[in-house]
């Protein structure tokens, strides 16, 4: 199979998850915009640092029923001032970025049911970074701000 052909499948495929991702989300009353957005250099820098063995978590708790755990992600995004206004990773490679608005009472849980439990989460203003693992015994959760320069 071409390279072409394989970008070409991969799309339509993409295509279709991103279709399916703003139903859920819209019916879930958190309406998402895709955007053709990059991430600051330093939340590229951070998202790496994050994947490294030797980094420690910000925030870990052992298994939680989804409602906790989408309480568990509220409580740290309001510990680091997100706002209410964020743009999460979608793990679509055509369509890799989703704006979406957090002011519905429980969009913790709901994002972790459509996108998943392994989650990053950029606050509007591109200032607030939340990386969100799902580990075999626990949840890791890792914060950064361009602020500080460093993991808060």
């Amino acid at each position: 199979m071409s390279k072409a052909l394989r970008r070409r499948l991969l799309r339509a495929q993409d295509a279709r998850e991103k279709t399916r991702l703003e139903q859920q989300l819209t019916a879930a009353g958190i309406p998402g915009l895709f955007l053709d957005y990059s991430p600051p250099s330093w939340v590229t820098a951070e998202r790496t640092r994050f994947f490294l063995a030797t980094t420690q978590a910000d925030f870990s708790t052992p298994p939680l029923a989804p409602a906790q755990l989408g309480q568990w992600l509220e409580m740290i995004a309001s510990e680091m001032g997100m706002g209410t206004s964020l743009t999460a990773g979608t793990g679509l490679e055509n369509f890799p970025w989703i704006r979406i608005e957090t002011a519905k009472k429980g969009w913790g849980e709901i994002l972790l049911e459509i996108l998943g439990k392994n989650l990053t989460l950029v606050s509007e203003n591109d200032t607030t970074l939340i990386v969100l693992f799902e580990e075999e015994y626990d949840h890791l959760a890792f914060t950064a701000s361009s602020k500080s320069g460093s993991t808060e």
